[in-house]
């Protein structure tokens, strides 16, 4: 049996003691808020007290761009249901009840996954543990009676402290081990025979280690690692927001010396000797000594505005940056200013192959999820989970106008129809698109 100690529970995997820092601050950044200003993410200016720095951090607005990307990407991947075609298991009540509750907490499966995706395009992964209530019952049935089915948690990768991977005869990599932080004294550790659960009980100075042993009959770690994006090491996937949090701070950063400027500006700071007595709010009365010389008479000090704009400039070529590098420039823009036909084709372009992208890492991932279960309840699995393919992001407006303008030009019939076409897929609701398009066939 495995032994184990607080130092030894309190080891990580050598990956994980490089990146964990990194995914902090990613996490972070998704988060904002308090959280965020909380943390050392704004530059300290020479001689600024802890107080002093807290509360110009608590000041500064904001602007969580990082958030907005992760929403936007998850909108597209989710705005139709995955299609599930769950094979032989299909008819099996027990999965019509995890599809429904899939964490036993109340949130169905796609709802679920939707979290595992963004935690995954957050942090560039996450885990997904696949278990079931090691209550022994005799019959199926009692097992549908009693609830006892299979259920699914996602894992936040900062709480996954080591994981192992081995290479089989065959060649394909096989998760071995993966140890969980559950909270500061409770730990897990999956390996394919068995599952721990420890739990450090302190007693002051002593430490009782506490182990609570599950076999797992399926020779196999029940867990799945959702990429984002896949990297050269297994357990280890790319963020959507790597660079874009660093723009993001940079702006945090630009956003707080735009508010001490205007703080300072419209307050100026009033410069004077101990022994004269003022204030320096409106209509206040400044009492000098009467041998106060000239180089002493108290001044007000107030900073030049003129860098207010600059920092502005700066915080717009920033906020393009990052609509650039998520290719979401057509979407999140505000201004009145139209990129070109050809510049926002090949946006939605690069757009539609990233969400494809991470579709197809989610695809996998379920698909893993989904045979794991099978497994638990005596299936073989044979089914298809197919997420979308294509995405898409259109600017409507803009192809509005494109076809308006094309009717302007031709008389021909035919062309007409296919603009009339064109026009009825933008406009028209899925259920009834077919019957419109039939009309039109009609009066060709």
């Amino acid at each position: 049996m495995t032994t184990y100690t607080k130092d030894s529970l309190e080891e990580v995997n050598s990956l994980y003691s490089s990146i964990a820092v990194n995914w902090l601050f990613l996490y972070h950044s998704y988060r904002g808020g308090h959280l965020y200003k909380e943390q050392d993410y704004l530059a300290r200016y020479v001689f600024e007290t802890s107080n002093e720095y807290r509360k110009r951090a608590e000041q500064t607005p904001l602007d969580n761009h990082c958030q907005s990307v992760v929403q936007i990407y998850t909108s597209f991947i989710f705005a139709n249901e995955p299609v599930r075609e769950l094979g032989t298991m299909a008819k099996d009540p027990v999965i019509g009840k995890f599809l429904e509750d899939a964490d036993r907490e109340g949130r169905n499966f796609t709802n679920f996954m939707k979290e595992a995706s963004t935690l995954s395009s957050v942090l560039g992964h996450s885990w997904i543990i696949v278990d079931r209530p090691s209550i022994e019952l005799t019959t199926r049935q009692e097992e549908i009676e009693q609830d006892v089915r299979p259920y699914v948690s996602v894992m936040n990768p900062l709480n996954v402290i080591d994981w192992e991977y081995t290479v089989t005869d065959n060649g394909s990599r096989v998760l071995t081990h993966l140890k969980v932080k559950i909270s500061e004294n409770v730990y897990k550790c999956y390996y394919q025979d068995y599952t721990d659960t420890i739990t450090i009980i302190e007693n002051g100075e002593e430490e009782e280690v506490h182990v609570d042993r599950t076999d797992n009959p399926y020779g196999k770690v029940m867990a799945v690692c959702v990429y984002n994006k896949r990297d050269a090491i297994p357990g280890i996937g790319i963020s959507d927001i790597a660079d874009i949090a660093d723009m993001q701070r940079a702006i945090f950063n630009e956003n707080s010396e735009i508010e001490q400027i205007i703080r300072l500006s419209s307050h100026p700071s009033l410069v004077k000797t101990a022994e004269t007595q003022a204030g320096a709010g409106a209509g206040a009365i400044i009492q000098i000594p009467e041998d106060i010389t000239p180089e002493t008479k108290p001044y007000l000090l107030q900073p030049n505005a003129q860098s207010l704009d600059s920092i502005r400039a700066s915080i717009k070529d920033k906020v393009e940056s990052i609509n650039s590098m998520a290719n979401i420039g057509s979407i999140r823009t505000s201004e009145v200013a139209r990129m070109s036909g050809v510049a926002m084709e090949t946006e939605f372009r690069l757009l539609n192959a990233r969400l494809a992208e991470k579709a197809d890492q989610l695809e996998l991932a379920e698909e893993q999820v989904l045979q794991l279960i099978a497994e638990m309840l005596g299936y073989q699995w044979d089914g298809v989970i197919k997420y979308p393919d294509s995405f898409n992001a259109h600017d409507t407006q803009n192809d509005l106008l494109l076809i308006e303008k094309a009717q302007q030009l031709t008389s021909n019939p035919k062309i007409l129809s296919k603009l009339e076409k064109k026009l009825a897929m933008l406009m028209i609701d899925a259920e009834e698109l077919d019957a419109i398009l039939e009309d039109i066939d009609e009066f060709i």
